[in-house]
């Protein structure tokens, strides 16, 4: 892909190999994380990730920017007003801030009081005509006919701009001033209801009536629907007040039904969380890479004592150190087969053995273990083992012994110093635990004792 190359050149160049070269910590943590495998390779997969983070990050900005640019050229030309529009009427008046930009591209800040709109009497009785014909069209809303009404009616409060509607009914116990048939209303022969409105628009009114016959409100299959799951859920409650909770009724009216809880889906708010995240991605890999190397350490000097106890039931069996490494590495890689573990010594370990196998002697390679291990104590094996391979030291065994009871003591103390902390790290919660225990055992009793 183009994307890749640009990465791949961004990473070869002379700029980025002067100023983001490798300073030696970087390579060597990732050759610690990734035995067997090459500085180099690794620190090219390793910036490349990180230039294509970067840049991916840097599009996302480019591209708010232009949109940024685009919407303020927009602001600009929509922000130089030669008119100002005044409120309407029944709107209040209102203050605006101006920027006077004059001759010699100076600026000064102006304010304006703009007054609400005066109508003329000729003006507002054409618009209180105009809202009594828009009344008139949106009156009887989804009923076909006055003669027979069992939908809410519409009545609009302000069907134009500066014009004001009161309605009110001579029976509000059937139709209310907002339009709505009372839930209670169950005359089946229906009941004539006067409607009337006052339209006003400044000083002018008028009057707007209307005769209308009611009868008991409609339900659509939604509402009649809503109704019914309202009482069944209402008569459950009601039914076990003394339980726990209550069992959502399987069907409602024969039909059967599903309850779901709703969520919000705040898909912008995930957007912006993602967006940064792969920012702080970007920002924090190198201190995840320092927190995988601290892991890798302790998992290292976790399986020190397991592994040197290996080595020496091994090899005062009999076998070398070159077939004691092939027996644990295949050992261990049936293991990682069937298991899926991945343990760093072991790795390490295994490398060691295919270098033998390949022609590097025992003691060369033992070297090598223990200094790609990087801790003192695979040091000090490394240096056991390498020392029997050359000299043939006859007292091999009873050191190994001494170094597998030594790392178990020191496994031991590891362990107990990382209780130590637990417990000092647990100390803190523990006693605000017990302050608000405190508080709530003591609260009643002073606000007892103020009384």
């Amino acid at each position: 892909m183009k994307f890749d190359r640009l990465v791949e050149w961004i990473y070869r160049s002379r700029f980025y190999q002067t100023f983001f070269k490798d300073r030696g910590l970087l390579g060597e943590q990732l050759m610690l994380l990734h035995p067997g495998k090459k500085k180099e390779q690794l620190l090219e997969q390793y910036h490349c990730k990180k230039i294509r983070e970067f840049l991916i990050c840097c599009l996302v900005c480019l591209l708010l920017a232009v949109c940024g640019v685009v919407w303020g050229l927009y602001q600009r030309q929509q922000l130089e007003v030669s008119f100002v529009e005044r409120p309407s009427y029944h709107q209040g008046d209102r203050q605006e801030t101006l920027e006077a930009v004059r001759q010699d591209g100076t600026k000064e800040t102006v304010s304006l009081q703009l007054s609400e709109r005066v109508y003329t009497a000729a003006e507002a009785k054409e618009r209180l005509k105009e809202a009594m014909d828009l009344l008139d069209k949106a009156f009887l809303g989804e009923n076909s006919s006055p003669h027979r009404v069992d939908l809410p009616l519409v009545f609009e409060t302000e069907p134009l701009e500066g014009v004001v509607v009161q309605w009110m009914t001579d029976q509000p116990d059937v139709l209310n001033s907002a339009g709505q048939i009372a839930d209670s209303f169950a005359e089946e022969a229906g009941e004539l209801v006067q409607v009337r409105a006052v339209i006003a628009c400044q000083q002018e009114e008028a009057v707007y009536t209307r005769e209308v016959m009611v009868y008991p409100l409609r339900k659509t299959d939604g509402e009649a629907f809503r109704r019914k799951t309202d009482h069944a859920l209402e008569k459950a409650d009601q039914e076990s007040l003394q339980e726990e909770g209550f069992s959502l009724p399987e069907q409602i009216d024969g039909e059967t039904v599903i309850f779901r809880k709703r969520t919000g889906k705040e898909f912008w708010f995930l957007s912006l969380l993602l967006f940064l995240a792969g920012i702080l991605l970007y920002i924090c890999r190198d201190e995840r890479l320092t927190g995988e190397t601290e892991k890798r350490r302790a998992q290292l000097l976790a399986d020190y004592p397991g592994l040197v106890s290996k080595l020496t039931v091994l090899m005062r069996a009999g076998l070398t150190v070159q077939t004691a490494f092939g027996r644990i590495a295949m050992d261990y890689r049936r293991r990682k087969e069937q298991e899926g573990i991945y343990r760093y010594a072991y790795e390490e370990l295994t490398l060691s053995y295919y270098e033998m196998v390949n022609g590097i002697s025992e003691g060369r390679a033992c070297e090598q273990y223990g200094k790609r291990c990087g801790l003192l104590p695979y040091m000090r094996l490394g240096g056991l083992l390498a020392q029997n391979s050359r000299k043939g030291n006859h007292k091999l065994l009873e050191s190994l012994g001494q170094e597998s009871r030594e790392a178990f003591e020191e496994q031991k103390r590891r362990a107990r110093k990382t209780g130590e902390e637990a417990g000092t790290r647990m100390l803190l919660p523990m006693v605000l635990m017990l302050v608000v225990t405190i508080v709530i055992i003591l609260y009643p009793a002073f606000a007892a004792f103020q009384l």
